[in-house]
């Protein structure tokens, strides 16, 4: 991945005039790129840490949840997108730090915890080790159906416009559908009455599927494709009290302030309107982390979005749920915001990529699964050849492709790793479902999550940086460090090759990403890859 240091002479400005600078800039930053993968890249730059920005085409939904816009359904309304060859669209990142929020698990109500969730994180042993979370939780019935038949699935998707029959069959083969922000208004007037259609052809095909209605905790989107913003007043948006102007998330848009109690009242209200159908299952509050960020004008705000989504938790009809993008192992917060999890059913998780992310995502993951929490897992397609790839102007082909064993595996045996009741993983290439987009996010399109897992025969084996777990028909190899996974159908014959260790002894693992593998390529032994470590 290109990084590009921001000049010295930006590092001391203030957070807003940084980025303006930068953004002034994209054009001469996007003629330095010349190749990138956005499909295996998912970032957030702390300003604390690090002073760097990227600028990268793709993975407009994991990254616009960070805090970066980029509307693909309609680029002309998305002031840092900037249009790339075959639809393809880019985005200056730039995010703020965050801090955690004060929360306790006194103040917070439902559900109910027996103890802080931080303690799960940063279990240890005596002699220092990690302490890898067992397998729990309490699942209420309100949740998805769950079986250990194959990987369950989650899709966050929408369309400007109307879904065709085909996708409603798509979504309808999930168990959890998210209907993003800029749903349906095209075609029935506005985000909410477009929402709400699609569910019920949703749910006219598998009246299982959970559905969930979107809301931003932080970020104001105006206009027209709204319902609720005929009611909005200006005079709610957060204010810089130095200047006394309002303050605009990435210069463009109002941001919340939640310790304007009418204002609550009025988000609160979008929320329970839309769980007030029977086709709504709940609500995914989107935007969680951007509600304490440093530079907001306003101190201590996230314990006011606390108090409204508490309350919002108070009021949420019963058997209706609750997920947040909560959870994010990329930021100051040292607990990961696992204090969101007092008030939600669970979180959606995104930007974990980077390496030095990878394994506290799954501390956190696991942490949450054990108090039997959701988890619903962003996965992203890795080692792709952008090139190639947007010379496919099939979607079959996207699928094939997308589906080869040294693309797919390392996201899924991620996820794997983890696996509990109730966790779900999207695979996808896109949230747009136009089909100009192409977007590649049918889950059940895939042999390699379809195809028959079983139950877990324990957690997670830790030896370094390699990772392994077995459930009843397959065989789990994860390397943190490489990035490199190896998927091992156990009912197989043939042998897989040796290769050697780092350090020099022999054993059956890829040896490159190219050679990581699944049934789908490669077949596996009774003697597998957990055997050999």
């Amino acid at each position: 991945m290109d990084l590009f240091q921001i000049p010295p002479q930006l590092q001391t400005s203030s957070h807003c005039s940084a980025y303006q600078s930068v953004r002034n800039n994209v054009e001469s930053v996007a003629a330095a790129v010349t190749s990138i993968d956005p499909l295996s890249v998912e970032r957030s730059i702390d300003w604390d840490t690090n002073h760097q920005f990227f600028f990268t085409p793709g993975m407009h939904a994991s990254i616009e949840n960070d805090g970066i816009l980029t509307e693909m359904s309609n680029p002309d309304d998305a002031t840092t997108a900037r249009p790339f060859p075959d639809d393809v669209f880019g985005t200056v990142c730039i995010a703020g730090g965050g801090k955690t929020s004060g929360a306790t698990a006194e103040n917070m109500t439902h559900p109910p915890s027996q103890r802080d969730f931080s303690a799960d994180y940063n279990e240890t042993n005596e002699d220092g080790t990690e302490v890898v979370p067992s397998s729990g939780g309490n699942p209420t019935d309100i949740y998805p159906e769950w079986s250990w038949d194959h990987v369950r699935t989650y899709v966050s998707i929408r369309h400007a416009s109307r879904f065709c029959k085909t996708q409603i069959r798509a979504l309808a083969a999930q168990d959890i559908v998210m209907l993003e922000k800029y749903n349906g208004p095209k075609t029935y007037g506005s985000t909410e009455e477009g929402t709400l259609q699609a569910a019920k052809r949703i749910k006219a095909v598998n009246p299982n599927v959970k559905i969930l209605a979107y809301l931003n905790a932080m970020v104001h989107y105006s206009g027209k494709s709204y319902a609720a913003n005929k009611s909005w007043k200006d005079e709610w948006a957060m204010i810089d009290p130095k200047n006394k102007s309002e303050f605009k998330w990435r210069e463009r848009h109002q941001c919340y302030d939640h310790r304007n109690l009418e204002f609550r009242e009025w988000w609160i209200q979008r929320a329970l309107n839309m769980v007030a159908h029977d086709e709504i299952d709940g609500v995914f509050i989107d935007g969680i982390v951007k509600t304490d960020k440093r530079f907001l004008p306003v101190k201590n705000h996230g314990k006011a979005y606390l108090a409204t989504a508490n309350e919002l938790r108070e009021r949420l009809p019963p058997g209706k749920i609750l997920i947040g993008n909560g959870l994010r192992a990329n930021t100051s917060n040292k607990n990961g915001y696992l204090e969101h999890l007092e008030y939600l059913d669970g979180s959606y998780l995104e930007n974990w990529g980077r390496q030095e992310n990878l394994a506290p995502t799954l501390k956190l993951m696991s942490a949450a699964l054990k108090k039997g929490r959701i988890i619903m897992l962003n996965g992203a397609p890795r080692n792709v050849n952008q090139a190639e790839y947007d010379q496919m102007r099939k979607l079959d082909d996207r699928y094939d492709y997308l589906g080869k064993p040294e693309i797919i595996s390392f996201s899924l045996g991620f996820f794997l790793l983890v696996a509990e009741p109730h966790a779900y993983l999207s695979y996808h290439s896109g949230v747009d479902a136009h089909p100009r987009m192409l977007a590649v996010f049918d889950n059940t399109r895939f042999e390699a999550i379809t195809r028959k897992l079983g139950k877990p025969l324990g957690d997670y084996v830790k030896n370094g940086n390699e990772y392994t777990r077995e459930f009843e028909y397959l065989k789990v190899w994860v390397n943190l460090k490489t990035t490199q996974a190896l998927l091992t159908v156990k009912d197989d014959q043939d042998t897989l090759p040796s290769v050697p260790s780092a350090s020099g002894q022999s054993s059956s693992r890829p040896s490159s990403p190219d050679s990581s593998t699944s049934q789908s390529s490669r077949k596996g032994t009774s003697r597998g890859i957990l055997d050999e470590l």
